[in-house]
């Protein structure tokens, strides 16, 4: 009975402890709810400030954004400006070529009208402005040839062009009956278009020359005609010569045949147009200046009616 009584005792107490043990956790319970609770309503408070700087923020990014967005379109709005002012320039550029390319017409269409066969001319007598002439004479077919009123005075139709140091001459007797080289350059003739030319009307002749020491030779006939091929184009009439210089590289004599490097027709042992690579006019191969060579020198020979007689 004593033991007994001894457990019920323990029991008791034991009870007892757990009471106040329950109880001590109850108060502690009551306590960390209202803990709990405070901090909700911090956290409450904090997410509500969070939320409206967020809307804050938000606000001052749409502003941002919007400004980005009118930023932007600025941007595309200068682009497309600086695009249309590239096209614009384009356009402009592409105008300008145009007019340069219907200027260079006018002026090529303007020369060419120059060239016009203008009254039927037969010499550049009547044409003082003209770089190149129609000539049409009885024989042959209209041909052109240069026109010179810098030289001696106007109207003059250059039949030859040679320029320094050229052998573009050394030619053959075909070539230089029907013509050869560039109108606009060096240049022969033909000695057909020139024996119909001076059988047609009577010419004058006048020839220079400058050389590589930078001398100039220069002289005039007064009359000047050729015959035909039968006579090798020799030279059938010469009037009064005045020259600046007693050079004989360029001086013609009545009765001179013209002759080629393939065909030899002067007063000479030697054939002198194949010693010179040149066609001419030769009576002689001797020249009374020094050494000079028909590579030394540039030359023009042009020839004018005489009733045009216009002297600078």
């Amino acid at each position: 009975m004593e033991v007994t009584t001894k457990q019920q005792q323990i029991t008791i107490e034991n009870l007892k402890a757990d009471a106040l043990t329950a109880k001590k956790c109850e108060e502690r319970t009551v306590i960390t709810v209202e803990q709990f609770a405070e901090l909700v309503n911090k956290s409450f408070e904090r997410l509500g400030k969070q939320q409206i700087e967020l809307r804050q923020q938000l606000a001052k990014d749409f502003l941002e954004t919007q400004q980005y967005d009118k930023q932007l379109a600025k941007i595309h709005e200068q682009e497309s400006t600086i695009s249309s002012l590239k096209a614009m320039i384009e356009e402009q550029k592409s105008r300008k070529e145009t007019a340069e390319r219907k200027v260079d017409k006018c002026a090529a269409d303007l020369k060419t009208m120059k060239r016009i066969n203008l009254a039927e001319a037969t010499s550049c007598s009547f044409f003082d402005e003209v770089d190149l002439q129609t000539i049409r004479v009885p024989g042959t077919e209209a041909f052109l040839l240069p026109c010179n009123s810098a030289i001696a005075g106007e109207g003059w139709t250059v039949i030859m062009r040679k320029d320094l140091e050229s052998n573009t001459f050394n030619r053959t007797w075909m070539e230089y009956k029907h013509g050869f080289g560039n109108l606009d350059g060096e240049f022969w003739i033909g000695l057909e278009k020139l024996h119909l030319m001076t059988k047609f009307q009577s010419h004058e002749l006048y020839f220079k020359m400058d050389y590589v020491n930078n001398q100039m030779h220069y002289g005039h006939y007064s009359n000047f005609s050729i015959g035909n091929e039968a006579d090798a184009y020799k030279v059938l009439v010469l009037g009064k010569y005045t020259i600046n210089k007693g050079y004989r590289l360029c001086t013609f004599e009545e009765n001179m045949k013209f002759s080629t490097p393939d065909r030899d027709n002067d007063n000479d042992i030697e054939h002198c147009a194949e010693s010179f690579g040149f066609g001419f006019w030769y009576d002689t191969c001797w020249i009374d200046f020094d050494s000079y060579t028909y590579m030394d020198y540039s030359m023009q020979l042009m020839i004018r009616p005489i009733n045009n007689i216009k002297y600078n």
